[in-house]
């Protein structure tokens, strides 16, 4: 399973998602809410850099290894507006 390193936040808002961007995906945007304190990812993205509009809406499957690589089994640390991915060796 990969690493993956958060290059944008969005923290969600009330009845909004939180947005994040990872490694190289510079024009991916990945989705996800606050469950029970926790941050989950969702399962469907946004690939902005496709040119065709009918396939930048993705959808990831939660048992790959990208899915598993981003929404780690303890996936993140929550501090009062940020977000820290939990290293793993």
């Amino acid at each position: 399973m990969s690493n993956y390193r958060i290059t944008k936040l969005e923290m969600p808002q009330t009845g909004s998602w939180g947005m994040l961007q990872i490694n190289d995906f510079e024009k991916t945007h990945f989705r996800f809410d606050i469950r029970n304190g926790k941050p989950l990812l969702d399962t469907s993205f946004f690939a902005d850099g496709l040119e065709d509009p009918e396939d930048k809406h993705q959808r990831m499957d939660i048992n790959s290894d990208f899915y598993r690589g981003i929404q780690q089994p303890e996936p993140l640390i929550i501090l009062k507006n940020c977000i820290l991915l939990r290293r793993t060796v």
